[in-house]
């Protein structure tokens, strides 16, 4: 009995199995042509130069970020060093000349080497 269910139903496990065999087919076609449309659209990116300047961008921002942190220390060093006046003398009235103003004779030696005065 068994074996006359499996001859009814061979002719029709052999069509499904033909029409996954051609819905396969269509299938990997299909990814074939995403894949080559992929890839031109990929080619057309890389030969206009956009992910080379992408690539430069993000150099140049990130310098500008390294420029942006030394920039701040040499800030914050020379505030430190030839910062506010603390002498009361200065405050009061004779401080009319701004810190970056200072004459050279008031930084200390270690200081004019490194600052290039």
């Amino acid at each position: 009995m068994e074996n006359e269910e499996q001859l009814k139903q061979q002719p029709h496990n052999t069509t499904l199995m033909a029409e996954l065999v051609v819905l396969n087919g269509e299938r990997l076609a299909y990814l074939s042509e995403r894949v080559a449309w992929n890839e031109t659209c990929f080619r057309r990116v890389e030969d206009s130069g956009v992910i080379h300047m992408a690539k430069v961008i993000k150099q140049m921002v990130n310098e500008l970020e390294t420029l942006k942190v030394k920039y701040n220390r040499l800030n914050m060093f020379v505030k430190a060093h030839l910062g506010e006046p603390t002498d009361e003398g200065e405050q009061e009235g004779g401080g009319s000349q701004s810190p970056a103003q200072a004459p050279q004779s008031t930084l200390p030696p270690h200081l004019k080497n490194r600052l290039g005065r």
